[in-house]
């Protein structure tokens, strides 16, 4: 049974400061175990705050992920350029273990930050007692966990 309390995180990506014109992973190049705390999540939703663009400067992100921090995913996710102040929604299924952002500013600094929230933790074995009722799942629907 899924726990929300339980099996949620959140995380600081980066704290709003200034991106000089470049490129640079977030956190670092070694990104974010999302299994640690015996966590096993299927989605990640990570919330961006721009406060500030400078004169026609942009902001490109690539959310990566990594089965073991040293293969990653060069574009698992590609965001739409940023090029104003505001917040940002990137929803992210199926993440592999690792789990960094590469983030490029261009032409004029970017202040920005980033958090994101683990959820949806189902890859974990569920154990089940009792009678089981049979279930009909509609159609292209599959049942999540085997029942035995």
């Amino acid at each position: 049974m899924y726990d929300i309390i339980k099996n949620h995180r959140i995380e600081n990506i980066r704290y709003g400061a200034s991106q000089e014109i470049g490129t640079a992973n977030q956190p670092d190049d070694d990104g974010f175990d999302l299994w640690e705390n015996n966590q096993l999540p299927n989605q990640v939703l990570i919330m961006v705050f721009i406060s500030s663009v400078g004169t026609d400067g942009t902001l490109d992100l690539i959310v990566q992920d990594s089965i073991d921090q040293s293969t990653w995913d060069e574009d698992f996710i590609t965001v739409a350029q940023m090029t104003a102040a505001g917040t940002f929604l990137i929803e992210v299924n199926d993440p592999n273990r690792y789990i960094r952002v590469n983030a490029t500013a261009a032409v004029d600094a970017v202040i920005w930050g980033a958090s994101f929230m683990t959820f949806q933790d189902q890859r974990r074995p569920v154990t089940q007692s009792g009678t089981l009722s049979t279930l009909t799942y509609g159609t292209l629907r599959k049942p999540k966990v085997a029942s035995s």
